[in-house]
């Protein structure tokens, strides 16, 4: 399944009916209750077709994806960055005010392991007192 991924152009035929607006929509009515929140960190961020949306609503989105080829076809969007690094180990030296991780990136983990790895480094990330958005569920860090 992960090759997929490695076909950054086939993935978004796939996927060219996902609903990425109506996600986007969902994420934002959890984070605008919290006005502060400006800067997004996105694990898993693909092509950027989550960030779009967001970016558009005011946020500043900045992506990590372990594809090459999805980093390269990223959306260029003003206040979007898409970087090249593994969800469990990456370091961006920043804090975001938020973080989310939408469709299934939590699904390829391997192991336990990865996925506490995961959670720490995220939370790393974090300012303190942020949220943590991932599938259908809102951590409160």
């Amino acid at each position: 399944m992960k090759k997929i991924f490695k076909l950054a152009k086939i993935y978004e035929a796939i996927y060219k009916d996902k609903n990425y607006k109506l996600e986007t929509s969902s994420v934002n009515k959890i984070l605008s209750k919290n006005k502060k929140i400006k800067n997004i960190l996105e694990l898993g961020s693909g092509t950027g077709q989550h960030a779009k949306f967001l970016c558009n609503r005011g946020y500043s989105v900045q992506g990590i994806d372990s594809s090459k080829e999805m980093i390269a076809n990223s959306l260029k969007i003003k206040n979007f960055k898409n970087n090249l690094g593994d969800i469990r180990y990456f370091n961006l030296n920043k804090k975001f005010d938020a973080a989310i991780s939408l469709f299934h990136v939590f699904s390829y983990l391997n192991s336990n392991k990865d996925v506490i790895s995961t959670l720490i480094n995220v939370n790393k990330h974090l300012k303190k007192n942020s949220y943590f958005i991932f599938e259908n569920l809102a951590l409160y860090s």
